[in-house]
């Protein structure tokens, strides 16, 4: 994804991933910009490495306003290859 503003988004109860945003393989051509706001991610995965939110190769990405909860073995939020990032006045629990 390049250019895009995903906003007042829930995602619960997941068998995999709650969402996965990934530059396709490819490092010359990054994901991003991105702007995540007020997304609600609840209940990713049935066991394993399971995360909320997986982004891989995303370069320039703001997160705000969101809430990541019950996020299984995995991460919050995984960023493997990611630059330039922002989280701000979000809530992390369970």
């Amino acid at each position: 994804p390049r250019h895009v503003v995903l906003e007042n988004i829930a995602v619960q109860n997941t068998s995999i991933h709650g969402m996965n945003i990934d530059d396709g393989g490819s490092y010359d051509t990054p994901a991003g910009p991105l702007i995540l706001r007020n997304i609600r991610i609840r209940n990713a995965g049935t066991g394993g490495n399971v995360d909320c939110l997986k982004m891989s190769g995303v370069d320039q990405f703001y997160i705000d306003q969101s809430e990541f909860s019950n996020c299984n073995a995995g991460e919050t939020i995984d960023m493997v290859g990611c630059h330039n990032g922002i989280v701000t006045r979000s809530y992390f629990h369970d």
